[in-house]
């Protein structure tokens, strides 16, 4: 069971610290299933939301009433998924995505029991399960071409059903991946998000 190699590979980040980070931060919670499902969102679409359509995992930004990271993740999968979530269903963390103007963080949990969803249709349109071995097969994974402050790059990008998983999302699972060593097939995991500017 893949969730069963990756409790023991995340223990060590479990007490992780914040960094603080002036421009404004973020975070995101990465929701198992025993059987190996992850939790993600299709985005409602709006004008305003740059990431509008895109597939995700339920989060946001950090307010003032957050005393740290993972509780704005467990704010923000309750605000948009009405699911509550707490510490206890934490297994761990990944590395911080950086940029100038926003840092993001992921915290994963393990659901053991069924979730019953409440999605907030200003935010959500979908709810997904996901089968997490989808993002080991090479043969799901292409490039898309994405245009990002005048510079073409060519995104990696998995296919899943109808879910078209890329960008910060595939980053946090590539680095699940990676961390974990969870796949010996050739991935091609394409830029890192951490080199754009």
């Amino acid at each position: 069971m893949l969730i069963s190699q990756i409790i023991p590979n995340l223990q060590n980040t479990r007490n992780t610290e914040d960094v603080p980070w002036e421009a404004g931060r973020a975070s995101v919670a990465i929701i198992f299933r025993p059987d190996n499902h992850i939790c993600m969102i299709r985005r409602a679409q709006k004008e305003s939301d740059y990431w509008s359509g895109h597939m995700a995992f339920p989060g946001g930004r950090e307010e003032v009433i957050d005393h740290d990271l993972q509780r704005t993740a467990l704010r923000e999968t309750e605000e948009e998924i009405g699911v509550t979530l707490t510490p206890r269903h934490m297994v761990g963390r990944l590395s911080d995505l950086r940029y100038p103007a926003l840092a993001v963080s992921a915290f994963v949990y393990l659901a053991k029991d069924e979730l019953s969803f409440t999605p907030d249709p200003t935010e959500v349109s979908s709810i997904h399960w996901l089968p997490f071995e989808a993002f080991l097969d090479p043969k799901l994974r292409t490039t898309k071409k994405h245009t990002y402050k005048e510079r073409v790059l060519n995104m990696p990008i998995v296919h899943i059903g109808e879910a078209d998983v890329w960008g910060i999302s595939l980053y946090f699972i590539d680095d699940l991946i990676k961390r974990c060593k969870l796949s010996e097939s050739e991935i091609h995991f394409g830029q890192d998000l951490r080199s754009i500017p």
